[in-house]
């Protein structure tokens, strides 16, 4: 039998949910990573609803996924996006 998550791997997801929006929000990314960012809420809400140890550690893998590109990625509201 699988057993559930612990609950620090559930503060995790829960922490990592809102640092992923809030970093798309800070950077105006969320028009971009609209996809990403819903699949990723419900990989979340699924793994609370019915948490195993394997699929929060695969949820926690994909949201540090995520916020890795989301830090990669240009700023919207930058100055290095304007065309000369």
């Amino acid at each position: 039998m699988e057993r559930e998550i612990p609950f620090y791997q559930e503060s995790q997801l829960r922490n990592l949910l809102v640092d992923v929006r809030s970093l798309a929000a800070q950077k105006r990314l969320e028009a971009v990573y609209e996809v990403e960012l819903f699949s990723f809420e419900r990989t979340v809400e699924a793994v609370l609803a019915a948490p195993t140890r394997e699929t929060g550690e695969a949820a926690l893998r994909e949201g540090r996924e995520l916020l890795r590109i989301l830090r990669e990625a240009h700023d919207k509201s930058s100055d290095d996006l304007l065309l000369r």
